[in-house]
């Protein structure tokens, strides 16, 4: 049958089947593109964040160090108090030579807003790496160590920033 032999509505009907085949792909495209982009950013961010939890411990583990050598408990803990708060960690435990705990310091607002804790929890074990622990040396020996957990809180934010995007 040629063009000319066509009726109309059979024309229209094709294009309408091929117009909404191609929909049909441009959505699947930009799909798949959203969340390769939103799993890649979120590995990116898991890194930097990770990385900032490693330098916090270290830079912790320097600070602390005159308040451990001194058993000043309140100067340790205002110190982790002031550092913790200002960046994106979850808890800081600072242990003395003999593994006992010296300060502890747990973020009281995760930030996380309605969201349950135990379906963000669940989330943040499976996104999230250990605890990041640095030894505390004085005089060439150990006196004490640092271990600093990161908040998932930067990291659902992210996400949700990411969901919003593409939808």
């Amino acid at each position: 049958m040629t063009e000319a032999a066509r009726s109309p509505n059979e024309t229209q009907t094709l294009r309408r089947l091929l117009a909404r085949g191609h929909l049909r792909l441009i959505l699947l495209a930009v799909f798949l593109a959203a969340v390769s982009l939103m799993a890649s950013g979120l590995f990116v961010i898991r890194n930097y964040a990770a990385e900032n939890v490693s330098l916090s411990a270290s830079a912790l583990a320097y600070s602390v160090e005159p308040a451990l050598v001194f058993e000043d408990r309140e100067a340790a803990l205002d110190l982790i108090k002031q550092l913790g708060s200002s960046r994106n960690l979850a808890s800081i435990v600072v242990k003395d030579a003999q593994g006992q705990a010296f300060v502890e310091w747990e973020r009281q607002d995760s930030g996380l807003g309605s969201v349950t804790s135990g379906a963000v929890e669940r989330m943040a074990a499976s996104v999230w790496l250990s605890p990041d622990t640095r030894e505390i040396e004085f005089q060439g020996r150990v006196i004490g160590s640092v271990t600093v957990t990161g908040s998932f809180a930067a990291i659902l934010g992210y996400l949700f920033a990411a969901l919003f995007i593409a939808l």
